[in-house]
């Protein structure tokens, strides 16, 4: 599309699309915005414009007439972008010649605005199955001879697509889960049709899809009623994970699924079913009955459509209820978990209820065996976790007997609750240090956000911070925020944990723990070829910052737009070692690097800071590196 764009006062002037156009009402007019919308041949297109602010808000529209023309004469003046839809052989256009709003050039009223209409051409079709039921969703690219994608849609609700292309010849790429094939009904692209698009004509390009091999079936409770919302994964008998599946459905009203395999080439491969709602109640199986997967039965994916139906069983309840030890109350928010027997795997498939504030949790939908149930408090009560009945392994754990639609009520389970460290963070003059974050375990979070981690609690305005823990030694770490300027420390004003003070939390007792803070430290620099050059302007250079003793504790980053620089700030002082993860987006790689082109850990080269120090330093990029 080509547009001019001229002040009113001078449209009669300077409008070079005919004297007919001009006499209209729309490109008279002196105040507010007007227009003409041609065809590259001269011929007046029925269409409509919108305007908006430059915020994007929608102003008003307009419509034009049957010689082209629109007019919106009460627009305010001020400055607008303006959109001309498109019709049935043309796109629709931001002024000027913009694909988007972002890219649009802003209209200052009054003005009148001439545009031309490229006519193209059109490609559509509809995508139906193999038994003729649309098929919607499905993504259709459209591709140049050259093998170039030259347009893109999805299919409606009714398998139909189109899109306006300009004449020329094309083909046609169906794509989705379970779908890649190409206009008309072939899977290989030298195969395809060629269409032609000539102007201002209809080219259709129906087709069916070709046969995908599916795995279907219904699934019922022991009644022989249908069962809703129960998922079917594909999976391999041979290493199960119930999050590693090669094909996934789940079921209908009817207890009917399908799913398409990722992996046609699998060699082993069975059915999987799970009741896949909020509380499940069906304990979990495999293809053939059996709740072990290395006795279900086997499913050959090369003889097209599998059925595989399944009839699910109640499955067993396990429900007990965690107390406090001293005073037999409720503790909230212990989470239940279940494992096969003394030494086997996590029971999967099960509905995990965790405690309210009565202690009760609940364990449903577990198969008939024996297991031994986990429970997990949450981290914020500082209990530890305990294995049933008040074990500490699973091998040690009294088991429960879980039977198909039965309850099983345990014994309440015991928690100690931990006890409490509490303490204040000062800088050097003695002053409150606020915001400051203490790591119990004396982690550093880095890139996963401050506050990230159990057992963490932030200072007040007073420097005071408290926090629950179960019974151990600890060597905690203080993060001042970024903004404090004040540098990181491990307990016993240690710059390394190796070095740190431990800290001994006793169950019911409070620990005491306080740390003054100094300068903190920093490391700023470059990053540059071996040669001492600049690194391609595409890639990304993300750091990390190691204490002489391996403790991640700072981030670098460096790209472009930065120069390539880097600043590593708020570290205690000390000698570090850096890596830098390079990635490539030509070759889609990252390649780890240290401080000074070392390519392992134990080459990297020591960087020493005093406290409240800057050290520069340029990071070289090893040779051959591209």
């Amino acid at each position: 599309m080509h547009r001019t764009l001229r002040p009113a006062a001078t449209a009669a002037a300077t409008l070079l699309i005919g004297s007919a156009l001009l006499a209209s009402p729309a490109t008279a007019s002196e105040t507010g915005l007007s227009g003409v919308v041609i065809d590259d041949l001269g011929t007046p297109v029925s269409t409509c414009v919108q305007v908006y602010d430059t915020e994007g808000g929608w102003v008003d529209s307009a419509c034009t007439d049957d010689t082209g023309a629109w007019s919106l004469p009460g627009l305010s003046d001020g400055s607008y972008k303006v959109f001309v839809q498109g019709v049935e052989y043309s796109a629709g256009e931001w002024f000027e010649d913009a694909v988007d709003f972002d890219t649009a050039t802003a209209v200052t009223l009054p003005a009148a605005l001439s545009t031309t209409v490229s006519i193209l051409g059109r490609l559509e079709g509809t995508l139906t199955g193999s038994q003729g039921m649309a098929v919607p969703s499905v993504s259709v690219s459209v591709t140049s001879t050259s093998g170039a994608e030259v347009a893109h849609t999805n299919t409606d609700f009714q398998g139909s697509w189109s899109v306006v292309v300009e004449p020329g010849e094309y083909k046609v790429h169906f794509s989705d889960y379970g779908v890649d094939q190409w206009a008309f009904g072939v899977d290989d692209e030298d195969a395809a049709d060629t269409l032609t698009v000539a102007r201002a004509q209809t080219t259709r390009a129906d087709d069916t899809l070709l046969p995908v091999p599916a795995v279907r079936g219904t699934v019922t409770d022991d009644a022989g009623r249908p069962l809703e919302n129960v998922c079917a994964s594909l999976v391999n008998p041979e290493s199960f994970s119930e999050y590693d599946a090669f094909g996934y459905a789940c079921t209908d009203s009817e207890g009917r699924y399908r799913l398409v395999p990722y992996d046609e080439s699998a060699t082993s491969a069975t059915v999987w079913f799970r009741d896949a709602n909020d509380v499940p109640t069906y304990a979990a199986e495999f293809a053939g009955g059996s709740y072990d997967p290395a006795l279900a039965d086997r499913i050959d994916l090369s003889a097209g459509d599998v059925v595989v139906d399944s009839t699910l069983s109640v499955g067993g309840v396990i429900t007990g209820k965690a107390v406090t030890e001293r005073r037999p109350n409720g503790l909230a928010d212990v989470c239940p978990d279940a494992y096969a027997g003394h030494s086997g795997s996590r029971i999967a498939g099960m509905g995990i209820v965790c405690s309210g504030a009565d202690g009760v949790y609940h364990l449903t939908a577990l198969p008939p065996g024996e297991v031994a149930v986990l429970l997990e408090p949450s981290w914020r009560s500082g209990a530890s976790p305990e294995w049933y009945h008040d074990a500490d392994s699973q091998a040690t754990a009294t088991l429960a007997t879980s039977a198909l639609g039965a309850r099983t009520a345990l014994k309440p389970n015991k928690f100690v609750p931990g006890g409490v460290v509490s303490g204040t963070i000062t800088d050097a003059l003695g002053r409150p240090v606020e915001g400051a974050w203490v790591y119990l375990e004396g982690r550093y979070p880095g890139r996963s956000g401050a506050g990230e981690g159990q057992f963490v609690a932030q200072t007040d305005a007073a420097g005071r911070y408290h926090l629950v823990a179960p019974a151990g030694s600890y060597t905690p770490l203080v993060a001042p925020t970024f903004e404090s300027g004040l540098a990181p420390e491990w307990s016993g004003d240690a710059v390394t944990r190796a070095t740190a003070l431990p800290v001994l939390v006793r169950d019911y007792r409070t620990s005491t723990f306080d740390a003054s803070l100094v300068p903190a430290s920093k490391i700023t620099g470059r990053v540059a070829m071996a040669d001492g050059s600049a690194p391609p302007l595409d890639i990304y250079v993300a750091g990390l910052v190691f204490t002489s003793t391996g403790d991640y504790i700072g981030d670098i980053d460096a790209w472009e737009s930065s120069g390539f620089r880097f600043f590593g700030g708020n570290l205690p002082a000390g000698t570090f070692r850096i890596q830098a993860s390079v990635w490539n987006p030509a070759t889609e790689e990252s390649t780890i690097v240290w401080f000074d082109g070392a390519a392992t850990e134990e080459g990297a080269t020591l960087v020493p800071v005093d406290v409240g120090g800057s050290t520069e330093i340029t990071f070289h990029l090893p040779e051959g590196y591209s």
